[in-house]
């Protein structure tokens, strides 16, 4: 199983650093559909992997996004519990929480939301942790 996440977070890192994503002007932005789209191949978990290789890059681009916002939440609570420093964190994710987990938070929260899939990726992924996992 750690593989299959290694694998995920290297193509997921590989792709979201490609050339064409990093040009891309604010009129361009991934929408939820998009993501919706990748998610959801993501969100199966299934050890097989599809056997299309465009399916299996969708599902990787949303685990390899998903596991840079845990590890950027990961690190605001570290500063916050290290530094008593007082950051926004937007959601409160579990430890346990995998990255196939947090695939079906998202698809859960763009099916009960359909009309904000014009929105913007990163918009309706914190909307979706924050939706799941409130801070108390």
């Amino acid at each position: 199983m750690k593989r299959i996440a290694l694998l995920a977070v290297v193509i997921g890192f590989a792709l979201s650093t490609h050339p064409a994503n990093a040009q891309q002007s604010p009129a361009q932005e991934p929408t939820g559909a998009q993501l919706l789209d990748e998610c959801q191949v993501a969100a199966k978990g299934s050890p097989n992997a599809p056997e299309d290789a465009a399916e299996l890059a969708k599902g990787m681009h949303c685990l390899g996004y998903l596991s840079g916002v845990t590890d950027t939440y990961l690190f605001w609570k570290h500063t916050n519990n290290t530094h008593k420093a007082k950051v926004y964190v937007p959601a409160c994710i579990p430890e346990e929480a995998t990255n196939f987990e947090l695939a079906r938070v998202v698809v859960k929260y763009l099916n009960d939301h359909p009309n904000q899939l014009h929105k913007s990726y990163r918009l309706l992924v914190m909307l979706a942790l924050e939706d799941a996992y409130p801070c108390k």
